[in-house]
């Protein structure tokens, strides 16, 4: 029996008994007394459907329930056609259904089904669409469909009728009901906030009863359906059974070349770190680091063929050139104490890799995998990521210690891969952060500009502590309550729905995060109570430069970010005369990040407000760039030496007239053309 109760005969076990439900439903009609009805008096089908129903919940119940499911979505839902066609024949279901329901009825409700029937149908393209080129269709998309079968039950059983015939009906009602569920289970699915084996369930559930519905009046609708659900199922089973049981990485060839020199030569390799954890996660890897119980002059020996970077030799690393790219060769070791905190004082070489992996920061990245011995995880590493841990290996506090910037980078793996951290490590990381301060501030600076574009309002509020030591002005925002009608949040909060409003640009995040930095300095009440932050966009400015030159950010980010911080208070109009003088002294790219900044600081108050304000501002700035306006006196059709030309002499005057014609072109007071500024020009002159 546990030989075909699999999961991956789940899908001919359904079709089978829905197969078998039609055959007794056919039965039931033609030779039942009641044709009109579920049940045919004295006739044994209608007893064999309900058991069949029931059984049929169970084994899908029994076949999914337990399991646990990896969350990885191209590895459950591959690129495939067969899946691409059942959405175009579910397509052509809707469509056929809801054009022969509005040929019936053109009541309220079977109008809003035809329309919610249209949006579904186009959806449902777009999700074979994306299918068939194996990415996420997203949760909107299946969420239509969702809401089509929903509108579907209402319009076609009318519940709410005096003759509702549930009985006629019954399998028809259960089979849009699973649909229904199929298509939001999916939906959440595609969203990374599902469950695989609620979707499953309600997936073969809806092809069953789509079995037994397609015997009746609308019997080509639950046929689409049904093959619809059909191909999806396939998809599930060909994955289920061609998965191997120990399932490999894929390593390029040069580092298969790296691995494999090695072996020969009678030690062991492996690939190990990140590109192991970023595998597992069905991401691909930057890059890949090998490790062997060969010693570095080993490593060298063998490799002489190649140009070596040894400029790590002394911590065990050989660094191998294979066309153009270096790939480092690192000795197993063990590491004494960190007297700077960066570098150990000492290096012993040993031949366990499990002893390499045991230094190692956290259990996600202390695997190792190599062809011919598949996954080394001594300290489950694999289990942690399936159950979104993010862990330290061994001594949380050990860890940290030998490295304290191994803080900010579990904060950032915890954030990047949507991990929870133990909370043993999670105590450790606040309780050392102390130890940043001997860190050199461009590791900190590079550590920052990875974490900022990933985190969400609520990772900046959960790692406060770590935030606030690397950046300490950060600290006086943490519950400074703004006391004002506009604002729900404190400064610190509302710095961190900023952060996560704003686009993913490095310098509008840093902005961002730093934007308020200079209320606390700046705060004064009023005599009824209400806050007051003058000049703390000034303010703030000049600490968000400090800031960044102590962690030694690049000069251009450093400019981008004051000046964000400096202007947003500076409110946009809806002008384009006001634009284009904006986008002339500003810049046209400047414009477009202050103007967003101002968006994700509205946005981010604790309140209500319209945000229509903005696109309408956006709308004329991207209207301005395709109009190809005149926004510098470079954009003039006249310049100095026309000018010079025209009799002007040569000196600042020059400039301001430029100057002034640029402004009258702005303004739509003159147009850009070389006869009608030189003869504005000439007024200018006398």
């Amino acid at each position: 029996m546990k030989k075909y109760l699999k999961t991956e005969n789940l899908p001919y076990f359904t079709l089978g008994a829905g197969v078998f439900g039609i055959l007794l439903r056919v039965l039931l009609f033609t030779i039942g007394r009641e044709r009109n009805g579920l049940f045919a008096a004295g006739h044994p089908t209608s007893v064999i459907l309900y058991i069949l129903s029931f059984v049929v919940l169970g084994v899908v119940f029994l076949l999914t329930f337990p399991r646990k499911w990896t969350p990885v979505y191209r590895k459950l839902f591959p690129p495939a056609k067969l899946p691409f066609i059942g959405c175009i024949v579910g397509s052509v279901g809707i469509l056929t259904a809801d054009f022969t329901e509005m040929l019936q009825k053109t009541d309220g409700v079977t109008i809003l089904s035809f329309i919610i029937g249209l949006l579904a149908v186009g959806s449902l393209l777009y999700v074979g669409y994306c299918r068939l080129l194996g990415i996420h269709p997203g949760f909107l998309f299946r969420g239509i469909v969702s809401v089509y079968f929903v509108l579907h039950l209402v319009s076609q059983y009318r519940l709410w009728s005096a003759e509702p015939q549930f009985q006629n009906y019954l399998f028809q009602m259960l089979a849009s009901i699973f649909l229904m569920f199929n298509a939001y289970h999916r939906s959440t699915l595609d969203a990374g906030i599902g469950q695989r084996r609620w979707y499953i369930m309600s997936n073969q559930m809806a092809l069953f009863f789509s079995c037994l519905a397609s015997v009746g009046n609308s019997w080509f609708f639950y046929l689409c359906m049904g093959f619809w659900m059909y191909t999806e199922t396939c998809s599930l089973k060909k994955i289920r059974r061609t998965k191997p049981k120990s399932a490999g990485m894929y390593l390029p060839p040069a580092v298969r070349y790296c691995i494999s020199t090695l072996e020969a030569a009678g030690y062991e390799a492996y690939a190990v770190g990140g590109c192991v954890r970023d595998a597992l996660l069905d991401i691909k890897p930057g890059d890949y680091d090998l490790c062997t119980n060969a010693k570095p002059e080993m490593v060298a020996d063998l490799f002489a063929d190649h140009r070596l970077v040894r400029s790590g030799e002394k911590h065990g690393t050989i660094g191998v050139v294979i066309d153009k790219v270096v790939y480092e060769i690192t000795t197993f070791r063990t590491e004494g104490g960190y007297a700077d905190s960066r570098h150990p004082d000492w290096v012993c070489f040993v031949s366990d890799v499990k002893e390499d992996l045991a230094r190692r920061d956290f259990t996600i990245n202390a695997i190792a995998y190599s062809p011919k011995t598949g996954f080394i995880d001594p300290f489950g590493g694999q289990k942690d990521l399936q159950k979104n841990i993010l862990r330290a290996v061994g001594d949380p506090s050990t860890r940290f210690s030998e490295d304290p910037l191994r803080i900010l980078r579990g904060m950032r793996f915890a954030v990047r891969f949507n991990l929870q951290i133990e909370e043993e490590t999670l105590q450790a990381m606040f309780n050392l952060t102390t130890l940043m301060d001997s860190l050199a501030r461009e590791r900190v600076y590079d550590e920052l500009c990875k974490i900022l574009p990933l985190v969400s309002a609520e990772d900046v509020l959960q790692y406060t502590p770590i935030l606030t030591n690397v950046i300490p002005e950060l600290a006086t925002c943490v519950n400074f309550e703004q006391h004002s009608p506009h604002h729900a949040y404190d400064v610190y909060t509302h710095s961190a729905h900023v952060v996560a409003a704003a686009q993913d640009d490095l310098a509008l995040r840093w902005a961002a995060l730093l934007h308020d930095i200079g209320k606390p300095a700046t705060f004064t009440q009023d005599e009824d109570g209400r806050g007051h932050f003058n000049s703390h966009a000034q303010v703030g400015a000049q600490m968000a430069e400090q800031i960044l030159f102590r962690l030694k950010a690049p000069t251009a980010l450093r400019e981008n970010v004051v000046f964000l911080i400096q202007n947003h208070m500076i409110p946009f109009e809806p002008d384009k005369k006001l634009l284009r003088r904006r986008m002339g002294r500003y810049g046209e790219k400047n414009c477009l990040l202050l103007l967003n900044m101002q968006r994700a600081d509205f946005c981010s108050k604790g309140i209500q407000g319209d945000t229509m304000y903005f696109d309408q501002i956006e709308d004329m700035i991207k209207e301005i760039q395709q109009e190809d306006s005149c926004l510098t006196t470079r954009d003039l059709a006249i310049n100095g030496n026309d000018l010079i030309e025209a009799g002007f002499e040569p000196g600042p005057q020059i400039g301001k007239v430029l100057t002034t014609l640029l402004g009258c072109v702005q303004d739509e007071i003159l147009t850009n053309t070389k006869e009608e500024l030189l003869e504005a020009a000439k007024g200018l002159k006398e």
